[in-house]
């Protein structure tokens, strides 16, 4: 007998494995998941509830096969009862694995029965039967690598099962011949049954999961530009606490995979294990796509007056009753009355991320170039500005992302070049905060609340989350819900289809 696709408890449990799994190096990690004890007696309460639904749509295909002379089929199979197993899983790190465990499963079962004797005298018979199997026990050990894509790769490490009994009691036909007979078959069924268990379960696990695995996506596109990449980078490691991956968290440009030269920092050790799930986040994930995002001059932003809220865009006009760029520095004024000044602005170096005890901060050097838009469409070049900026935030978590917001920021220009002789330092950094105020703060924060999204899969939600800001790292834990998306049933294929 086979076991067909259908089975949502096992691949929760795999999804929450995936969270805890991990391109073999001996780098550190830019990102770290830590599945705990409180993690996994959830994980087995959800599988077994599943299991148990799931079980009570039992569905077995029509058996046949033939032994020596002998040929039979079983038919019209239907499940009159289940005894739904209890379970229990565990933390194993003696095998370096997840060890799930089922007992006191039982099913009782009517059936049609045909059987055929191929001797020299040709004999056939048909009837039907009742069949019993009772305190069903398995006990299986996942363990989890890495394949040449850096996913994680599942393998069954041990697997163990055992059937208590098996009864049959066959009716019609020559049935009180083969009653006779019965416990001698019944034997015979449970020792092929037996046998098959761990088969069908392994299968399950090696192949069939693997393979669904093998589909996971490792790679998160942000801004239809990055690549976020949370490839594991080592093997899972059990504790009798927790199971640990470590992950890459590298940020690339979606076009040009190269490797950054930046090395992440170890992450602090944590020993609070009270929260189903842990996941450290790294500074190395923000400055590497802060590279690529330079060296691909990705950083560029241009502030017209288009861009700012419809009562402030006067600011811009060199000519104004009232308080614009041009009342503020006369000079331009002057030589482009009744124009509308553009700021071109470019990053000048690779930004600087850091994640601090208070908060996120993140460092921007640059060139500002103010333009003077004229009446008759042309650009005429103004002043070029040095910049600094530095903007301080905090993150949270909202629907399974991680999001953000700028609480503070400072920033400063200085002239080093201009067309319009000299200007007042003073009035360019006051006209030039409002317009940052308005406009380039509200678009960063636009940016931080689309967030980036973290390696779980769509059927996992985050409850009670919450974020710590540790030496350059973010730390989340959480409690998590599985949503379950679909009912299933789980069926069993005919011993022909194993084969």
């Amino acid at each position: 007998m086979k076991m067909k696709q259908g089975r949502p408890e096992l691949l929760f449990i795999l999804g929450l494995i995936v969270l805890a799994t991990d391109h073999v190096t001996s780098l550190e990690p830019g990102a770290k998941l830590r599945l705990t004890k409180a993690g996994v007696i959830y994980a087995n309460t959800v599988a077994q509830t599943a299991l148990g639904k799931q079980l009570q749509t039992l569905k077995i295909d029509d058996q046949s096969g033939s032994s020596g002379d002998v040929s039979y089929r079983l038919t019209n199979i239907q499940t009159r009862h289940v005894a739904v197993p209890s379970s229990s899983m565990t933390l194993n790190p003696d095998l370096d694995g997840l060890s799930w465990s089922l007992s006191g499963f039982g099913l009782s079962l009517t059936a049609d029965w045909w059987a055929k004797y191929n001797g020299i005298i040709p004999i056939s018979d048909s009837g039907s039967v009742d069949i019993g199997i009772s305190s069903v026990s398995l006990s299986v050990t996942v363990g989890l690598g890495v394949d040449a894509s850096s996913r994680p790769m599942l393998v069954t490490k041990s697997c163990g099962s055992s059937i208590g009994d098996v009864s049959l009691d066959f009716h019609g036909g020559s049935a009180w011949i083969y009653n006779i007979f019965k416990d001698i078959l019944a034997g015979m069924v449970k020792d092929a049954l037996n046998g098959q268990i761990c088969t069908l379960v392994t299968k399950a696990i090696n192949v069939d999961a693997e393979a669904q695995l093998a589909k996971m996506n490792v790679y998160i596109e942000i801004d239809n530009r990055f690549l976020l990449d949370y490839g594991l980078i080592a093997p899972v490691t059990f504790t009798a606490d927790y199971m640990e991956s470590l992950h890459k968290g590298e940020v690339y440009w979606i076009t040009d995979k190269k490797e950054s030269p930046l090395t992440p920092e170890r992450i602090p050790p944590w020993g609070d294990y009270s929260r189903m799930l842990y996941l450290w986040v790294t500074e190395y994930t923000a400055n590497t796509m802060a590279q690529v995002a330079q060296d691909h001059g990705y950083l560029q932003y241009n502030l017209t007056a288009k861009d700012l809220p419809a009562d402030s865009k006067y600011i811009l006009n060199t000519t104004c009753t009232g308080m614009c760029i041009g009342t503020l520095i006369p000079q331009i004024r002057a030589k482009y009355p009744n124009s509308v000044v553009e700021i071109h602005g470019k990053s000048s170096s690779t930004p600087l991320a850091n994640i601090l005890d208070s908060g996120l901060n993140l460092g921007l050097l640059g060139d500002l170039v103010l333009y003077a838009r004229t009446p008759d469409g042309n650009l005429a070049y103004l002043l070029t500005l040095a910049m600094k900026l530095s903007l301080n935030g905090t993150a949270f978590i909202d629907s399974e992302k991680v999001k953000g917001n700028i609480t503070a920021y400072s920033f400063k220009v200085s002239v080093i070049d201009s067309a319009v002789g000299d200007v007042s330092e003073f009035a360019l950094n006051l006209l030039l905060n409002a317009a940052l105020k308005l406009s380039v703060i509200p678009s960063f924060n636009k940016m931080a609340e689309n967030g980036f999204e973290l390696p779980i899969t769509g059927d996992i939600r985050f409850q009670s989350s919450k974020i710590t800001f540790l030496d350059g790292v973010l730390l989340v834990s959480t409690d998590v819900q599985y949503i379950t998306q679909t009912e299933q049933v789980l069926q069993f294929a005919s011993e022909s289809d194993f084969h």
